[in-house]
């Protein structure tokens, strides 16, 4: 089963799941905002603006940082 890398826009927290996360739990908004920043792999991205490091399958994308604007990932 494919899992995929889901990130919160609001605490940062990452998530690997083969559905979307819940909604409830966030510790700094209301409610989660998830992003799907892809499906699981072995490559290893790090944004060095946010901080958030994700293994996936090929290089996420770079709009929805936390952050700024755009991540900047690094392979790793």
């Amino acid at each position: 089963m494919k899992k995929y890398i889901y990130v919160c826009l609001e605490c940062r927290q990452v998530k690997t799941t083969p559905t979307f996360p819940p909604l409830e739990g966030c510790k700094i908004g209301s409610f989660h905002r998830w992003r799907n920043f892809g499906e699981e792999g072995n490559e290893h991205y790090h944004c060095k603006k946010c901080g958030i490091t994700v293994h996936v399958k090929s290089q996420p994308n770079s709009f929805t940082c936390p952050a700024a604007v755009q991540h900047d990932w690094k392979i790793i």
